[in-house]
């Protein structure tokens, strides 16, 4: 998963980097603490992750999503308690206070990269149906595939 890190403070990006380089299915592209150049970036670019910090001096972290047309999930990092009712309002994944602990950064993540991942996955709705018979089936994964089988095929199932 590609992420990015929007924060204003430099220890809090040297935090994050540093137990970011841990995980091993996260690659960070970039971090910014000027919002304005972390959302051009955003423009330009798609990341699976933001970690977003909520108070900084050019535009907050609850107004910043709504300056994208298709923001990317997002973990709202902040030393602030207050804001949280108003960060899942925004669907946040989590929001994680500062200072941020390695274990909890981890179950934030892969509370994410869970969410991410399940929106990913193919669904029923884009596989064909056998629409021209009364037949019924059933879809069966194999891997990535889905393969519709006719019940009135299946002699054993194991």
């Amino acid at each position: 998963m590609n992420c990015i890190i929007i924060d204003d403070e430099p220890a809090a990006i040297e935090v994050l980097e540093f137990h970011l380089k841990s995980i091993p299915f996260l690659t960070l592209k970039a971090s910014y603490r000027d919002p304005l150049k972390g959302l051009e970036y955003l423009q330009n670019n798609q990341v699976d992750l933001l970690f977003l910090d909520i108070n900084m001096p050019q535009v907050s972290g609850t107004r910043f999503p709504k300056l994208l047309e298709n923001p990317p999930p997002i973990i709202f990092t902040t030393a602030y308690s207050e804001y949280a009712i108003e960060s899942y309002e925004l669907q946040a994944l989590d929001y994680l206070l500062k200072p941020i602990g390695f274990d909890r950064l981890l179950q934030s993540v892969l509370k994410a990269k869970q969410t991410i991942d399940k929106n990913r996955k193919p669904s029923l709705s884009g596989i064909e149906s056998n629409q021209h018979t009364d037949e019924q089936t059933i879809f069966i994964k194999s891997g990535t595939e889905f393969h519709q089988i006719s019940i009135q095929k299946i002699q054993y199932v194991e």
